[in-house]
């Protein structure tokens, strides 16, 4: 088993907040991917479902991932985000085989 930490984040928006939800992602994506500590953060959309977006993330360590958690940008989308979405859903993980 390997100390990287998986995240797998699930935002569902509001239906007809769809585009909205998903612009505040992307916006997300340059600083995440700045931090210390963040291998990889990635965006992804269901095929199922379009008001269905899912963060696939790995982090070094958990500080790192609790430093991104308590960061400004997250807040901030926290508070933008909460009136256009139904749910968050987060996943943490470690890799097995």
């Amino acid at each position: 088993m390997t100390d990287i930490i998986t995240v797998v984040a699930i935002i569902k928006a509001k239906p007809g907040e769809e585009n909205r939800v998903k612009q505040a992602l992307l916006d997300l994506i340059p600083p995440t991917r700045k931090e210390k500590g963040c291998l990889n953060y990635d965006l992804h959309v269901s095929r199922d479902d379009p008001g269905r977006f899912i963060f696939l993330e790995n982090w070094s360590t958990q500080a790192d991932l609790d430093r991104h958690l308590a960061s400004e940008h997250i807040s901030a989308a926290e508070e933008t985000l909460g009136p256009f979405t139904e749910s968050l859903e987060i996943i943490t993980a470690a890799l097995v085989a």
